[in-house]
């Protein structure tokens, strides 16, 4: 039986996103963050902080936003468990078990991210995280993160 090819790779871009992401900093420079957010449409919701906070808008959103993640947040490997692709291959699903480091302090976190393009340009117009951030919590309150 063979196997359909589609005509644009959704994980190839998602894959992109997260080699940027790997680039990032604590103190990110603007070209770093600049490398992540050109990934994004310059408009659209994207949920980087996950489901349970509010989403930010367009590129200037997602800059702010992963700026202030990259103060307590690092993603040293990804690993993708699963990928799938639906609505036409517009939509790239991971399930990921990665291996983060939030305040110097190692930790593996169970992911899911439901990310849609524009087929067109590339670019992710959604971006929709589901993890639970309990983990990530305790380590900020232990820490005294504010």
């Amino acid at each position: 039986m063979a196997t359909q090819s589609l005509p644009f790779a959704p994980h190839v871009h998602l894959d992109a996103f997260h080699d940027a992401i790997s680039n990032l900093t604590s103190e990110p420079t603007e070209a770093q963050l600049d490398a992540v957010v050109t990934c994004f449409a310059p408009t659209g919701r994207f949920y980087i902080g996950g489901m349970n906070v509010p989403p930010v808008t367009g590129r200037a959103g997602a800059k702010e936003g992963f700026r202030r993640l990259v103060k307590y947040w690092r993603l040293v490997e990804r690993v993708v468990t699963t990928k799938a692709v639906a609505n036409d291959g517009k939509t790239a699903i991971a399930e990921m078990n990665n291996k983060l480091e939030i305040l110097g302090e190692s930790l593996q976190f169970p992911e899911v991210e439901v990310v849609d393009f524009d087929v067109d340009s590339g670019l992710i117009v959604g971006f929709r995280l589901y993890a639970d951030g309990a983990p990530i919590q305790e380590i900020l309150k232990k820490r005294g993160y504010r």
